[in-house]
């Protein structure tokens, strides 16, 4: 294998971090809809305080993210990938990173609009930044956070289809610089 051109270990600790919350909140969601009633269950209940803690813990670490994602440099790519892959990947990345921030700030306002102030695992108390009860705009954004769910589903699942053919297939090694050392040979 050729010299890895690393992401920082903030990055990588970030990526993984955000990586297991949102395949959480993938699997928590879907649990939820696979388990709806027209009375809310105390499991129910615990689904929901899940997702919604476990989505503002995205929130922190999406914030931090961008912010270093802005204030640090992307390691360059090998030269054997080509101008339309660099864009593809760029531009794939810009899509992951919207839509997180959509899918974030939707389930932000869908609480809001439902429950008013939010309680971050009852400890610090978020203000809501939208003061309704507007049944029609509750339904428009709970609409707009399932659908962007949806596309995020098939995003990471590109994104993860990606990594593994460029590890199994191309045989280059673009899927180690988010990988910890301790998973190479080098």
């Amino acid at each position: 294998m050729s010299k890895f051109n690393d992401y920082t270990a903030v990055a990588k600790v970030l990526h993984w971090l955000m990586a297991i919350l949102i395949m959480a909140e993938l699997g928590i969601a879907y649990l939820f809809l696979a388990s709806e009633t027209a009375i809310l269950t105390p499991f129910q209940g615990a689904l929901y305080y899940l997702h919604f803690n476990i989505g503002f813990s995205i929130l922190i670490l999406f914030i931090i993210r961008v912010f270093w994602r802005l204030t640090h440099k992307t390691p360059a790519y090998s030269e054997s990938f080509h101008k339309e892959e660099i864009n593809f990947v760029h531009y794939g990345h810009i899509a992951l990173y919207v839509l997180i921030g959509y899918m974030v700030l939707t389930g932000i306002l869908r609480y809001n609009i439902h429950s008013g102030d939010f309680h971050y695992f009852d400890i610090i108390t978020i203000p809501a930044i939208i003061h309704t009860h507007n049944q029609t705009l509750y339904s428009i954004i709970a609409i707009s956070h399932n659908l962007c769910g949806t596309l995020l589903c098939a995003m990471v699942a590109v994104h993860i289809a990606m990594a593994v053919r460029h590890h199994l297939i191309d045989k280059n090694d673009i899927m180690f610089r988010m990988l910890p050392r301790f998973f190479r040979k080098d």
